[in-house]
């Protein structure tokens, strides 16, 4: 388990942590299993939602690279596992290609279950930087994110 999403869930799962630190803006807080030792971290990943959105609890460090991060989530029985990926890919939209070429790679190793769950709640946020670029620049990044898109509901078809 590297992600916990449901807000009961988590509130019952942090009775069990240490709070260790927070960030110095309050919008991460970091705790230690006193049994495993294992660090955790809440955190709000849409952040600019009101009130800082929905918290997500989930391991402080990640795998890397990101396909080692995304075999262990979507090989999991957990749901919460392939939904918290989901989130945290849809803030680092850079990564997604990387994630998605080893979903089609590796798709008869997983857990098809979470792969339906990771890749409809995948939305990856359109971070282009627009301004000071011309209508041509403007118009092929607009065609990549629209391509990326279409790939996700592709992939999502055929699971």
């Amino acid at each position: 388990m590297m992600y916990v999403i449901g807000e009961q869930q988590q509130n019952s799962f942090l009775k069990q942590l240490k709070q260790v630190g927070e960030a110095s803006n309050k919008w991460e807080m970091y705790f230690e299993d006193p049994v495993t030792g294992q660090e955790w971290m809440t955190y709000y990943p849409y952040s600019e939602m009101h009130g800082g959105g929905p918290r997500l609890l989930r391991h402080k460090q990640v795998p890397t690279p990101s396909r080692e991060w995304a075999r262990i989530c979507l090989d999991s029985p957990e749901k919460d596992d392939a939904i918290g990926l989901a989130i945290d890919m849809s803030l680092l939209t850079e990564e997604v290609e990387t994630i998605l070429d080893y979903v089609e790679a590796n798709l008869h190793l997983l857990v098809r279950d979470s792969v339906r769950l990771f890749l409809e709640h995948l939305r990856p946020k359109d971070k282009r930087v627009i301004i000071g670029k011309t209508f041509n620049e403007v118009k092929a990044s607009h065609e990549e994110y629209t391509d990326l898109m279409r790939r996700i509901g592709k992939l999502a078809q055929n699971i």
